[in-house]
């Protein structure tokens, strides 16, 4: 009895292995043929169109940059500094959050505007003139917010 199954059952054994090679097969070559091409970079020393620096900005334009804090020159003036930004930083006028130290990572949003001393000493508690020359008719951030991620 047991040989009368047997060739029914390595029929059927041999028909599914076929089955399942020839199913296989289509997804092997498939692998083999789409073999992505190399691709060449170039490394490219220009600045991304996507990013905007502060001399690209013109006055009354918005703002949000993180930088390094430089300075803090009052309770609402402080100098952030960046590889985006001028050698002297840029001057940040608006609430300095509390706890902020030389060093901090500060996200600024807010709108450029040109310093001028006179005009912007009364509203943001500017004194002496001489601390702030290196910023005078230079860009500046008025500041809306001051995000510290100290």
């Amino acid at each position: 009895m047991q040989h009368a199954h047997t060739p029914a059952l390595t029929r059927c054994g041999v028909l599914v292995l076929a089955a399942t090679c020839l199913a296989a097969a289509p997804a092997c070559t498939a692998r083999q043929d789409t073999a992505a091409p190399a691709v060449s970079f170039t490394p490219t020393t220009r600045p991304s169109a996507a990013v905007k620096t502060m001399a690209m900005r013109e006055v009354g334009d918005p703002i949000v940059m993180t930088a390094v804090v430089a300075a803090i020159m009052t309770a609402r003036a402080f100098v952030i500094a960046d590889a985006d930004l001028p050698d002297q930083g840029t001057l940040v006028l608006g609430v300095v959050p509390p706890g902020l130290e030389q060093r901090s990572l500060v996200t600024v949003r807010g709108v450029v505007d040109e310093f001028g001393f006179d005009r912007l000493s009364t509203p943001y508690g500017l004194e002496r003139r001489e601390r702030y020359s290196d910023f005078e008719s230079r860009k500046v951030v008025l500041a809306h917010t001051v995000r510290s991620w100290a």
